[in-house]
């Protein structure tokens, strides 16, 4: 079990990593002042971490990145301190989007995943159950990140989201049970590894499902890097999914 230093130190480590795609080394984040202990303490907590599988090493920088697991401890705590507050301009912008295409679903499907790409810079894909009607965004912005400088790894997410319709059937039927008759409505995180698809081992995916105003059943998925701003995303897609699931009752 860590310690509280330690979580504290993975957070960072995770937080600076989200913001500038780095491997953070133990001497940079001593330097910035936010633990009260040596640097050999922070190195040794942070070999320590290493060791217990929450941090890894590139072999090209003596930094180290957070680990799957690192990621769904961090993703378990913000969820079960409840610690989601969605900025009021993102709630602005989210009410005005839902409220300009109330009346029509098609169109609203649509422009959720315009606005929630827009705002997170992922790939987010909309669908209706039962009709295959996929809405795509994004794809140019997720290509353009870090992670994506790789050939292989950008040539596998073109694949993906030209292949979207059987990752969504893998997606349903892995997390969701395959049909819309047991739906959570809270938004599901699935960490690198935990992903059905081999192209997306390396992301994260962010699912949510809500009621159109038509009271059929709607689909959110969002695809961006591990590094992604967790707590942003979730508050958006669980703020979106919350307010068309209040508006369609």
């Amino acid at each position: 079990m860590l310690s509280e230093r330690q979580i504290n130190i993975l957070n960072e480590v995770i937080q600076l990593h989200t913001n500038w795609a780095k491997p953070i080394a133990s001497s940079f984040l001593h330097k910035r002042g936010g633990f009260k202990i040596s640097p050999a303490t922070l190195r040794n907590e942070m070999l320590d971490l290493e060791d217990g599988g929450y941090l890894t090493h590139l072999h090209t920088s003596g930094g180290k990145v957070p680990t799957d697991k690192a990621y769904r401890l961090y993703v378990n705590n913000l969820l079960s301190k409840n610690d989601l507050v969605l900025d009021n301009d993102f709630k602005r912008i989210i009410n005005t989007m839902v409220l300009g295409n109330i009346f029509d679903s098609n169109s609203l499907n649509r422009e959720i995943a315009k606005t929630i790409s827009c705002l997170t810079n992922s790939l987010v894909i909309t669908n209706r159950f039962g009709d295959r009607s996929f809405y795509k965004s994004g794809l140019a912005s997720i290509l353009s990140m870090p992670e994506f400088e790789e050939i292989a790894k950008a040539r596998d997410m073109a694949q993906l989201t030209e292949g979207f319709e059987a990752l969504f059937d893998e997606i349903e039927n892995q997390f969701f049970g395959g049909t819309s008759k047991y739906i959570s409505f809270t938004p599901s995180v699935f960490i690198g590894s935990e992903n059905p698809n081999k192209n997306i081992k390396e992301h994260s995916v962010i699912c949510g499902h809500y009621r159109l105003p038509d009271l059929s059943t709607a689909t959110l998925t969002l695809i961006g890097p591990k590094r992604m701003d967790y707590g942003k995303n979730i508050s958006l897609i669980k703020y979106t999914t919350d307010l068309l699931n209040k508006i369609s009752t």
